[in-house]
């Protein structure tokens, strides 16, 4: 007997401080307030069910009060499956009229009448009941709010994701196993065997949700309930030590362990303190991560957006520019005289090859940052590819007073594996470069090999680089002295050549490279490997 009071007390102690600690974490919220009165329900069913075994002038006043912390018990998990973990669709006014009409019917019209329980008769384990005539409307009111409980948390299981979806799992399985132990007990078999002796077994089958519960009050903070459970273990340190205190046998003993417990309650107090500030900064935390993942997701869908926008805009600029090109050259071969027309074909020509130019930067960033810029690896001779570049554009250099110049190597260099057209495009836009911020002056190309790789520099006397421009001189859309109104060779092209170059270098896995010093020119350098990983990987494959 003294084993079952202990195991009775120590079930009653921890379903209270569970609803405790639930409620005074947060007690305006609905969740914690249904789930505490769902515990306490089981508590009263637990201390009705030891009574009613005992045969006494009040055994069927126990008895009905173990019906009636079944009822409380049935109507708040219910309640509590519509508001846990959150509302997934509104609950509906005739939902919670539906519930309280039923309770309120079986508490106060049946339950306290022969009608349901009958009597009370002496068993082996206690005592058994003696059914009345709508006993058997009590197990479909059980059942049916049982089914309905599943069945929410079910739904709502279909439809939440991460740690909502894993509370509603650990929950749900805790309350079925529960419920499957319960019912057998206390349902099935006086229900349908005509037997009480298990019904003092049941109420300790919610041991099993309460074991499930605390599980996910640890593994996904259900109820947030870690700052009430150090507050709670403050209270009783400091309950122990005003206690001791209290009982002190000497006035400076009483006094020595009053400071201590002075001390204690007030390093308790900002220990309580901290773990709430700690608390409220994770919390922060988790939704500014949460946030973050949304703009970068909206920001890489605007991103994707502008990156469509850019290829339609480039294609439709193209088919007008090619059609103005090709009206530029027929008047250039029919050879107009007159200077004046002259000028103004020339004009022409220049802008709508600014123009091209744009279009195809543009394009060209659209597909290097979509991922769809293709390459076509083949062996290529470096050397050949620079001298073809230098001679086409030594007359451009010379219309400017410009020296241009080639340095071959020291020694022969080996061929590469790379993209011959992306070499051509990085030479033409540094070169390009080169001559175009240079007046009458020197721009050098040379190469050397080194360490498995060819590096290419591009050396001019020009205008040079500010020291602060360099950190930003290969991103999209910078120019050095951009609106400056003295500098205007700077305000020409779109700033996205040197960004567009870096991108090829890097994707033929190579690096680039600068050094400059305002009024004394530049220095550009980018690195090829000779044997380039990708395209063996590629080469392999096939």
């Amino acid at each position: 007997m003294e084993l079952v009071i202990a195991i009775l007390l120590f079930m009653v102690i921890l379903n209270l401080s569970l609803a405790f600690l639930v409620l005074a974490n947060n007690y305006k919220r609905l969740t914690n307030i249904f789930f505490a009165s769902f515990v306490c329900s089981v508590v009263l069913w637990m201390i009705s069910n030891y009574f009613a075994n005992f045969y006494s002038p009040y055994a069927m006043f126990w008895t009905r009060m173990t019906f009636l912390g079944a009822i409380l018990l049935g109507a708040f998990l219910l309640y509590f499956s519509f508001y846990f973990p959150e509302i997934q669709k509104p609950v509906k006014i005739w939902q919670h009229l539906l519930i309280v009409t039923l309770s309120a019917i079986f508490i106060f019209l049946f339950l306290f009448t022969k009608l349901v329980i009958s009597g009370v008769t002496i068993i082996e384990t206690g005592t058994g009941v003696k059914q009345g005539p709508l006993y058997y409307i009590w197990p479909v009111y059980f059942l049916s709010m049982i089914i309905c409980t599943l069945y929410n948390l079910l739904y709502k299981y279909r439809f939440f994701t991460g740690k909502q979806k894993t509370q509603i799992k650990i929950v749900f399985v805790g309350l079925a196993l529960s419920l499957m132990m319960a019912i057998t007990t206390n349902l099935i078999f006086p229900f349908v065997f005509k037997n009480d002796t298990l019904s003092n077994i049941g109420p300790y089958s919610t041991l099993i949700f309460i074991i499930f519960t605390a599980y996910a009050i640890v593994e996904t903070h259900l109820f947030d309930i870690r700052v009430i459970a150090t507050e709670v273990l403050v209270v009783l340190i400091g309950l122990a030590l005003l206690i001791d205190t209290l009982l002190s046998k000497t006035l400076l003993e009483g006094g020595l362990k009053g400071i201590l417990f002075v001390l204690v309650s007030y390093g308790s107090y900002k220990l309580v303190q901290s773990v709430k500030e700690e608390i409220r900064r994770r919390q922060e935390i988790q939704k500014l991560t949460i946030q973050l993942k949304k703009d970068k997701e909206e920001l890489q869908s605007l991103d994707r957006l502008k990156d469509e926008f850019l290829q339609m805009a480039t294609h439709e600029l193209n088919m007008p520019i090619a059609s103005i090109q090709s009206g530029v050259s027929i008047l250039e071969e029919m050879g107009e005289k007159d200077s004046t027309k002259r000028k103004i074909i020339d004009s022409i020509n220049f802008n709508t090859q600014r123009l091209a130019a744009l279009a195809r930067d543009l394009l060209n960033v659209s597909r290097i940052e979509s991922g769809r810029l293709s390459t076509n690896f083949s062996e290529v001779h470096l050397e050949d590819l620079i001298k073809q570049v230098v001679n086409d554009l030594e007359e451009k250099a010379k219309s400017k007073g410009n020296q241009l110049n080639y340095v071959k190597a020291n020694k022969s260099l080996p061929k590469i594996y790379s993209d011959e057209g992306k070499i051509v495009q990085i030479l033409n836009n540094l070169i390009g470069n080169a001559i175009k911020f240079t007046e009458k002056g020197k721009i050098t190309v040379s190469v050397q090999q080194e360490d498995g790789k060819i590096i290419t520099t591009i050396s001019d006397t020009g205008v040079g680089i500010p020291k602060e421009a360099l950190p930003k001189l290969f991103t999209k859309f910078y120019q050095v002295n951009r609106f400056n109104k003295d500098k205007p060779l700077e305000q020409q092209g779109t700033g996205l050549g040197l960004y567009i170059t870096k991108k090829l270098v890097e994707l033929l896995g190579g690096k680039i490279w600068v050094q400059s010093q305002e009024d004394k020119g530049s220095q550009f350098s980018f690195s090829l490997p000779i044997k380039n990983k990708r395209y063996n990987e590629n080469e392999q494959k096939n």
